[in-house]
């Protein structure tokens, strides 16, 4: 299969690939041969060996407010949608690969700006590396062609962490709620939850270095991503974190999923 790229900044349009991604992601730092079948309730239920198991996956958020209350994220999702919506015309015009930053303020007339910027350059003539800045409505524009194939918001990227439990330990307990659902639907040997963040965005910079209070719920493992450097696996007999540097380029090749089933 064609895997999911990384966490997005644009909007997320296939909510399930990017579960499966993170999913693969925390067992190439586990260094575990997880075979992965998707599913509804739970997410995904995995064969590692001779365990077989359900893991929910959730994903962490600054505050108190869900993924859609919180007012950081919907800023979020409105400048992402902006500058996903320049990269999606300009790629009806053109094929260049291209490394795209923006910080400044967003509107219709700026981003056609923008977008005329992109293709007054000739960026599928110009080579591997080219790179110019150019200010563009009160802000500044960053391109560089192929490189990195990121198209990225700056100003939603640069602000300070949070050192809170709270939101870890409502995802437990709101997911718990389902925990009969999934056993009913699924009958796993156990129920697993995997929560992440997304540490580039101001709403995902979590940062959780207390574990020893954190209550399993129905579950009876808890994963911790910190996308996409370290685990911490939290269980009965306490926790272990693995700060493994990943080679991403070789993602998969300890790991099998199969199509919803």
């Amino acid at each position: 299969m064609a895997f999911f790229p990384g966490l997005s900044w644009a909007p997320i349009d296939d909510k399930k690939a990017q579960e499966l991604h993170v999913a693969e992601i925390m067992a190439k730092i586990l260094g575990e041969p997880w075979v992965v079948t998707e599913g509804e309730a739970p997410d995904f239920t995995v064969m590692n060996g001779r365990e077989h198991f359900g893991l929910e996956v959730t994903q962490l958020f600054t505050g108190n407010a869900s993924k859609k209350g919180d007012a950081k994220r919907r800023a979020e999702a409105m400048n992402s949608a902006w500058l996903h919506s320049i990269k999606l015309a300009y790629r009806k015009a053109a094929d260049a690969s291209l490394y795209v930053s923006y910080r400044g303020p967003t509107s219709k007339s700026i981003a056609d700006e923008i977008l005329q910027i992109l293709l007054s350059e000739d960026l599928d003539s110009k080579p591997s590396g080219h790179w110019f800045k150019k200010a563009v409505g009160g802000g500044l524009l960053h391109v560089r062609v192929g490189l990195e194939v990121h198209w990225l918001f700056l100003g939603d990227m640069n602000g300070w962490a949070s050192y809170d439990n709270a939101p870890l330990q409502r995802a437990i307990e709101k997911k718990s709620i389902k925990a009969a659902m999934y056993w009913e639907a699924e009958s796993p040997d156990d129920l697993r939850l995997l929560a992440f963040n997304n540490p580039w965005l101001n709403s995902g910079k979590l940062v959780i270095t207390k574990f020893d209070d954190v209550r399993l719920g129905e579950f009876s493992k808890i994963y911790i991503l910190n996308y996409p450097f370290e685990v911490t696996t939290i269980d009965q007999h306490g926790w272990t974190t693995i700060p493994e540097v990943v080679d991403l380029s070789e993602l998969g090749a300890g790991v099998t999923s199969i199509p919803g089933g």
